[in-house]
Parts: C-alpha cells; sequence; structure tokens
C-alpha cells in the first residue's frame, strides 16, 4: 500500500496493489461514523463534493455481487435484504433474467437499461418479455388511450372495444394498412358500416340490410371466392339477381321468372330429393327431360320407381269443358303414333292394365259418361283397335265386355278365301242340329255378382253339351269374375278370375245353314214325291 493522503476532512487513497487489504480497509472505514468524503482511484483523486464516494478509473469498473435469484419475489437467495440492495441477476428463471436487480422492500425490481427496461416500454422495444406477464395497458378501471399529434386516435375501452376517434372515409378509412392505406373500413354516417377498396365503397351494412357498391357480372361476380373468383352472384340489371359458375351465367331470377340457363348453353339441370339424385333432369345437349333418369331416351322421360303408385296423376277441375291432357301430333307426314300404353306385368295377383280410361261418376240423367273414347275421322280408319299375339291357340282376349255391346254399323268376321285352305264342304248339318240341345236358363248371379252376367230368363246352349256335339264351338278361356264393379281413381284391381267354358254362337251359322240346306233338299224330294203322287191318283181318276 501506498500514496495514501488524509487532508482535513478529504482522504484520498491510491492504490496499485493487493486488492485484498484495500477492501479490507475500506470496509473498516466506511464503519466508522465521519464526516468525510471519500475517493477511490490508482491516481490522486478529489472526490465530487457532492458524492460521499467516489470511485474512479479509465480501465477498470466496479463489481457488483454475483447471485443466482429464483424470481423477483425471492426472500431466501439474499436473506433480510435491506431496501435498495443492489446485486447482480445471473439466472434465467420465473420471472427474472440477468441483470442488475434492487431490492425495494418487497420484491426485486429490474434496473433499467439501454435494451432491457425493468419496467414499461422503450421507444425502439423490448426484449426478453413474457407472454402472459409483460404488457402493454393499465391495471385500474382506466381506458387505453393511443395518439398521434397529441391527438387521440384509437382507444381500448374497459370493455375490450377497439374504438376509433373518426369514422374515415372511402377514400381514407379508418382501419386499413400500411401498403395500402385507400382500402379498408370505415363508417360512411352512424350505424353504417362501409368497406372499400381503392378508395371507392364497395359495401355497405346498415341496421336492416347489407348493400353492395357495384354490379359485378358473371366473369367477376360481386359475391365470390378467393380462391374461385368467378363463381358467386351478381346484379344483371335492375331487380335481376345472376348466379355464375365458370364466368358463366347459370341461373338468374327477377320480379316476374326463374330462369336456368338463359344464356342458351349446353348446361344440364337436376333436381334431386332424399333417396333420389335425379328426381328431375333436363338434358341440355339432347333437349330432353328426364324423371328418375339422367339419360332420357325420350323429350320426356319416366322412369319406375319402387313406390306402389301412379307414375303421374293429372287432375282438372276447370267447371267448363276442359280436358285433364290433349296429346297432338301435328306432323302429317309422320304422326302414326300419339299415346301408347305398355305393361311388362307377367304375374297374377294383380290386373295387369296397360291403358285404363274411366268415367268415374255414376248419372241418373243425361247420356252419362265414355270410359274410353275412340275416334277416326277418315273412312279408311280405325277408332279402337285390339290385338292380342298368339299361334292359333290361345285363352286371352282381344277385346272384353262383360256388358251389352252396341254396334252401329255391322259386325264382320275374316272369311276370304285366300286365307283358308283344306276348303272341304260340309256334311251332316242337320244331324248336328239335331243333336242340339237349346235351353231356356238364369246366369247365377249370386254366385258371381260381379261378372256382369245378364238378369232374367235366357235361352241358349249349355257349353258342355254343345262340346259333345261340336267340340271345335267350346274353348276354355279365363274370364274376370270381379270386372263388373265401381272403378275409383288411382285403383290398383286385385285380379280374381276363373277358367269357364265358352261356346262359339256365329259358328253355329254355318251348321244351321247346312241343316237349312238338307232340311230343304228333303223338303223338295217330298214335294217331288207328293207332285207324283198327285198325279197318279188325278190319272186313276180318284
Amino acid at each position: 500500500m501506498k500514496n495514501i493522503k488524509q487532508n482535513g476532512k478529504k482522504t484520498i487513497f491510491s492504490f496499485q496493489k493487493n486488492l485484498k487489504s484495500i477492501f479490507a480497509l475500506f470496509f473498516l472505514m466506511t464503519c466508522v461514523a465521519v464526516d468525510a468524503q471519500v475517493g477511490i482511484s490508482n491516481v490522486s483523486i478529489t472526490p465530487d463534493a457532492s458524492s460521499m464516494l467516489e470511485v474512479r478509473s479509465t480501465s477498470k469498473g466496479l463489481l457488483i455481487p454475483r447471485v443466482a435469484l429464483t424470481g423477483t419475489s425471492d426472500v431466501t437467495t439474499v436473506v433480510s435484504a435491506a431496501t435498495s440492495l443492489l446485486v447482480y441477476n445471473t439466472a434465467t428463471v420465473s420471472d427474472v433474467t440477468p441483470g442488475f436487480y434492487f431490492w425495494s422492500g418487497a420484491a426485486w425490481v429490474r434496473l433499467l437499461s439501454g435494451t432491457i427496461p425493468a419496467s414499461g416500454w422503450a421507444l425502439t422495444g423490448n426484449a426478453g418479455t413474457i407472454s402472459g406477464t409483460n404488457f402493454v395497458g393499465t391495471t385500474d378501471a382506466q381506458a387505453l388511450d393511443f395518439r398521434t399529434n397529441n391527438t387521440l386516435q384509437f382507444r381500448i375501452s374497459t370493455g375490450g372495444q377497439l374504438q376509433a376517434n373518426n369514422l374515415g372515409t372511402a377514400a381514407a378509412p379508418v382501419f386499413t394498412w400500411v401498403a395500402d392505406n385507400n382500402t379498408g373500413v370505415f363508417s360512411p354516417a352512424a350505424d353504417i358500416f362501409g368497406i372499400t377498396t381503392s378508395g371507392t365503397e364497395r359495401y355497405r351494412f346498415t341496421t336492416t340490410q347489407g348493400l353492395a357498391g357495384m354490379d359485378g357480372s358473371a366473369a367477376a361476380p360481386m359475391y365470390s371466392w378467393n380462391s374461385d373468383n368467378n363463381n358467386g352472384m351478381y346484379r344483371i340489371g335492375a331487380d335481376i339477381l345472376g348466379f355464375a359458375t365458370n364466368g358463366t351465367e347459370r341461373f338468374r331470377l327477377s320480379t316476374t321468372e326463374a330462369v336456368v340457363n338463359d344464356a342458351s348453353n349446353n348446361y344440364d339441370f337436376r333436381v334431386e330429393s332424399d333417396g333420389q339424385d335425379d328426381m328431375f333432369f333436363v338434358d341440355a345437349s339432347a333437349n330432353r327431360i328426364g324423371f328418375n333418369t339422367v339419360t332420357p331416351a325420350n323429350v320426356i322421360d319416366f322412369r319406375a320407381t319402387t313406390e306402389d303408385i301412379w307414375l303421374t296423376y293429372w287432375e282438372n277441375a276447370n267447371a267448363a269443358t276442359g280436358a285433364v291432357a290433349q296429346f297432338y301430333h301435328s306432323n302429317v307426314a309422320n304422326g302414326n303414333r300419339v299415346v301408347m300404353g305398355v305393361t311388362n306385368y307377367d304375374a297374377s295377383a294383380l290386373e295387369a292394365d296397360a291403358l285404363i280410361g274411366l268415367s268415374l261418376n255414376s248419372t241418373v240423367t243425361g247420356t252419362g259418361g265414355t270410359g274410353v273414347y275412340g275416334g277416326a275421322n277418315n273412312e279408311s280408319g280405325i277408332a279402337v283397335y285390339g290385338s292380342l299375339f298368339n299361334d292359333g291357340t290361345y285363352s286371352g282376349w282381344a277385346g272384353y265386355f262383360d256388358a251389352d255391346v252396341y254396334v252401329g254399323g255391322t259386325l264382320y268376321e275374316v272369311s276370304d278365301r285366300r286365307l283358308k285352305s283344306d276348303i272341304e264342304p260340309m256334311q251332316g248339318g242337320l244331324d248336328v242340329v239335331m243333336k242340339m240341345k237349346p235351353v231356356s236358363f238364369s246366369f247365377n248371379k249370386q254366385q258371381y255378382p260381379e261378372m256382369g252376367l245378364k238378369t232374367g230368363l235366357q235361352y241358349g246352349f249349355i257349353a258342355q253339351d254343345v262340346e259333345e256335339v261340336i267340340p271345335t264351338l267350346v274353348k276354355e278361356k279365363t274370364l274376370s269374375i270381379n270386372s263388373n264393379r265401381l272403378k275409383t281413381t288411382g285403383m290398383n284391381s286385385e285380379k280374381k278370375s276363373e277358367v269357364f267354358k265358352v261356346v262359339d254362337y256365329t259358328g253355329m251359322i254355318p251348321f244351321l245353314t247346312k241343316a237349312i240346306q238338307e232340311q230343304q233338299v228333303e223338303i223338295e224330294s217330298l214335294e217331288a214325291r207328293i207332285k207324283a203322287l198327285e198325279e197318279v191318283i188325278k190319272a186313276n181318276g180318284q
């Protein structure tokens, strides 16, 4: 130790070596209550008048005790720390990081540094912050204001609202971006929210509506998506709303109509129901409509469903002469078919009816109704045509009537020689007729009430009797035993039938004709014999 001076109240120490001795001496001196200023340096110095202790060096610093705090509330690392006690924390743990801390009497407080403030936010930003611990704001029930040029611009209220202090405009929206400051949101007036791009209002919300500021187009709809911006909705014109996909109009709504594919593109239309994905389909390329099919083979194509209902149902309640439906083929060159009914039913539980005509209501006065009406406006036409495919032996019917049949003209059977072979003269007509057993009878309507059998006394033959004489005039045919009953709309009639023997009464005509001819021969023979006898008697003078 050397160069130690004491001048009155000022004591000056100059140290070069033996630092331990110097700090020991410093400790002893500071434990003595003296009215003096202390200067510590490696050269002779005079302490500043305003300081109790001045440490001066141009190449060394003051080393503060280094400790590892466990947090700002740590009271065990430094026991009974005095208020303002200074330490350098070396630990990064809890809410402390390396740096200078002093004891405030209740907690360790970090000293402000050039880069990490002990509290508050630096003008150039902060480092070492902890989310959830460090924050900008207030800790009392006061709003947080943000100003520029000492004018309030934004406020965060105690209720959590971000409040702007001006409404903004379409050209200068209040909420915007640095790089695009004419795009954003603003308030045109009280209770109105506006959205602007490029300084022009595009959309606004009022208390009752959302209003677009532009129409858009099919190629660039007003309402669209960022990833698919040629799909969406737009305004075609006054009171006309359009919908587009891939930049093409698909659907429009106006005050008078809803139009699909107004642009006449090759664009199909499909309606899906619960469980049926092709309930209604318009094939734009083929100009066809399908029901329950996406491949309609006809202009209007209905396909079968699994439901036990009618495929279509038409009803007209017009009080005048309006019809339910009219089918008209106007092409005179190829108008051979208008309506065709076809059934593919091959079971036996129900009646298989390809086409049903029904006059529902019974009448007391008037002419009644017509179930099926057929007419032809030319002399060579056919009003009603019925046929049954067969190979010569069959049990069905080309026409079936269970009541009277009226023929205004003549009932014909085909008899052209060109259609016949093995033609031979008939023999024994009278013999056959003499074996026939004509009877009178009544039909058993009690057992068969719905067959349409005639009432009252009838005359004719018993099929079994005729079969014994002329078997070719008798057939076994299937007859409906429930056909003559009241019909209802939507009916799905149960098929009830039995096999009965039927007689071809028209087929008896040739036998009757032959019998008359044979009888006429006998009559003529008898007449000749009588005439001869008369001449003999006359000759004998009798």
